[in-house]
């Protein structure tokens, strides 16, 4: 698919940015929990490796991206 080599290209880079900055990956799930709607089934578009799915307790997600995807 056109445009997605980047996010192949740097999956692993994206989440160790977020393991060195624990601030910054705790304060990007905070503002998530805030905005998120209050149901009980959901889908995340573009889930990536799960790395804020998981701990929002999202069960499904689609990511468009080879790397991420077979990452989990």
């Amino acid at each position: 698919m056109p445009g997605l080599d980047p996010f192949d290209r740097y999956a692993e880079r994206y989440d160790q940015w977020f393991e060195r900055h624990p601030h910054h990956y705790n304060a990007e799930l905070r503002a998530l929990r805030a905005l998120m709607p209050q149901v009980t089934r959901g889908i995340e578009m573009g889930v990536g490796t799960g790395r804020f799915a998981v701990p929002l307790g999202i069960r499904w997600g689609m990511d468009p991206s080879i790397r991420k995807a077979n990452k989990k």
